[in-house]
């Protein structure tokens, strides 16, 4: 049987992309970073953000958040001047800073990145260029690079602040059953746990009484590289959740909807190759849906696919972030081999 080989989608030029970080020991003396999940300060002048540099950097962020049921930015921007920059938002999170100058002449095009700049666990990203035409080419070609970059900050991130209020109970039990380790959080709860299947359910809060998620965790053999296709892993999507997944009576099945058809990514994930599916879910009996994003792996000991879904219910609210903090649960999902159970 062929398992399936992955060759890195995410090839970073060496003239335009280029990575540094300061020394750890000058890390430790700063001061912790600010601003709230998915923002970031884009730092250019007046003048550029209303032409050709800020324009390409809104097309580019300002782009929809995939499979949202309504459309959402992918990040949130703050312009800024240099001078404010320095002033009060050095400190920020996430930070592309637009160096746009013909004072030298051999100036080379590229995109620097570096990490704790100003403040720790900063990404401090550096687009450089001789003038405003080069800079839309740099966004151009290597936005998608760039918006990858920032995702994957934002989920190390986001894992960081879950990974303190994680319930070893939880997880314990997930592993003794499954042989999956995940990062789950004090919100949720089992609600049903069966061989080759896990539902976990966040807990109502008072807060927010209608915001509603759940992971499922299942499994299958593996028996082809077909299991990966997208018509596969939606059937076997609909199958598993369909039964195990109800809403008020039994009529009421969990099913994908497919007036708006998913997508497929093939992704690199914990060194091999994944299947990640994004789309939209739906409880028709209810009138209740949503967004919702796989990971299908295969545990190559067991001979099986696992798949690790999230999903989120929040009727009356932005979903971009609620499907990031999801999302940064189920990218931690890994087999435990049945030594370290």
């Amino acid at each position: 049987m062929r398992l399936i080989t992955y060759f890195s989608l995410f090839i970073l030029s060496a003239t335009l992309f280029s990575c540094s970080s300061e020394p750890k020991n000058y890390d430790s003396l700063l001061p912790g970073f600010i601003g709230f999940n998915g923002e970031m300060v884009v730092v250019m002048s007046d003048a550029e953000w209303k032409s050709e540099p800020g324009r390409a950097i809104q097309e580019l962020f300002y782009s929809p958040y995939e499979m949202l049921p309504q459309i959402e930015a992918q990040m949130d921007l703050e312009q800024r001047d240099v001078d404010l920059f320095h002033q009060f938002y050095k400190k920020h999170r996430t930070v592309i800073l637009a160096d746009i100058r013909d004072n030298l002449n051999n100036q080379t095009p590229q995109v620097k990145v570096r990490r704790d700049v100003f403040s720790r666990g900063q990404l401090f990203i550096e687009i450089i260029a001789k003038d405003a035409n080069t800079f839309k080419e740099i966004v151009e070609s290597k936005g998608q690079q760039i918006v990858q970059l920032i995702q994957a900050e934002e989920f190390k991130r986001i894992q960081q602040q879950q990974s303190k209020l994680a319930s070893e109970l939880v997880q314990d039990q997930i592993e003794t059953r499954h042989g999956v380790g995940l990062l789950v959080t004090k919100e949720y709860q089992i609600v049903k746990d069966l061989d080759n299947f896990v539902w976990l359910r966040r807990i109502k809060s008072n807060q927010n009484p209608e915001l509603d998620g759940s992971i499922f965790i299942y499994s299958y053999p593996y028996t082809s590289d077909s299991t990966f296709t997208l018509n596969y892993l939606v059937a076997k999507r609909d199958s598993v959740l369909g039964a195990y997944v109800r809403g008020s009576n039994d009529q009421a099945k969990m099913a994908t909807e497919l007036r708006f058809p998913p997508k497929k990514y093939d992704i690199e994930y914990n060194g091999a190759y994944a299947a990640q599916v994004k789309g939209l879910w739906k409880v028709a009996e209810d009138f209740q849906g949503g967004p919702f994003t796989s990971i299908s792996f295969v545990d190559t000991l067991a001979q099986r696919i696992v798949c690790v879904e999230g999903l989120v219910y929040a009727p009356h609210e932005e979903k971009r972030e609620h499907m990031r903090d999801i999302e940064s649960l189920i990218r931690t999902a890994k087999v435990i081999p049945p030594s370290e159970k």
